[in-house]
């Protein structure tokens, strides 16, 4: 890490040493909040979780533009973890019906399990309310 912020690192190794760690550390959120059932999120909440992923977001993209300019790429690695965030920042679970149609279908993407278990992390939505709102 000290060779990167010295600029002693090779800007191809570099490049791919951050997209590596983005790429762990947005599985590592993703896999905690997906895996746990004991924390759950409000609205404040997760507005909250959204502003802290967005600050390593632009981390990893600021050391990405001093090797290659290409942000995408971290940016791929976050789209999960920001669509998951999107969901439980949504008003009503019925809102997910609309949010559902501009996810793809790319590895990058939310599946439909995945767009469930999003759902319910948040605290003020019933199993019921989630069910109906997918089918």
């Amino acid at each position: 890490v000290n060779e990167l912020q010295n600029g002693q690192c090779d800007d191809q190794v570099a490049f791919k040493f951050v997209q590596a760690i983005s790429h762990d550390v947005s599985n590592l959120f993703l896999s905690t909040m997906f895996n746990q059932k004991v924390h759950r999120f409000t609205e404040w909440g997760s507005l909250l979780m959204a502003k802290q992923i967005r600050i390593l977001e632009e981390y990893f993209c600021s050391h990405v533009v001093k090797y290659s300019g290409n942000t995408l790429l971290i940016l791929r690695e976050f789209k999960k973890l920001s669509q998951t965030l999107a969901i439980i920042q949504l008003t009503h679970p019925q809102d997910c019906k609309v949010f559902k149609q501009s996810i793809g279908n790319s590895d990058f993407d939310l599946n439909q399990d995945e767009i469930r278990c999003a759902m319910t992390l948040r605290s003020d939505w019933t199993e019921e309310s989630v069910s109906a709102a997918l089918h």
